[in-house]
C-alpha cells in the first residue's frame, strides 16, 4: 500500500523529536489520542487547546487508523484476558 497524504500532519526531527504533530504546533497525535483515551471528548480537547479545530483534532484521528492499517501488531492471546 503506497503513501496516504496527510496535509495536516507533520513530522519533523526538530520538533518534539519528529512524533508526528499537528502542522503549525508543537501538538503530538499521540497527545490527542492519549487525551481522546482517557475521555476526553473532542469538545472537551478542543477546550484544552483553542488553537486546534475540529479538523484537525479529526485528521489526527484518521492519520492514526492510516498509520495502523499498515502496521505489524502483536497483540496479547484471548486467553490470556
Amino acid at each position: 500500500m503506497g503513501q496516504i497524504p496527510h496535509a495536516g500532519i507533520v513530522s519533523d526531527p526538530d520538533i518534539m523529536m519528529g512524533k508526528p504533530t499537528i502542522k503549525g504546533t508543537r501538538i503530538t497525535v499521540e497527545l490527542i489520542l492519549e487525551e481522546l483515551g482517557q475521555g476526553l471528548s473532542v469538545d472537551e480537547v478542543l477546550a484544552a487547546h483553542p488553537h486546534l479545530t475540529r479538523d484537525q483534532v479529526l485528521s489526527a484521528l484518521q492519520f492514526a487508523a492510516d498509520y495502523l492499517r499498515d502496521e505489524d501488531i502483536a497483540f496479547g492471546s484471548p486467553e490470556a484476558a
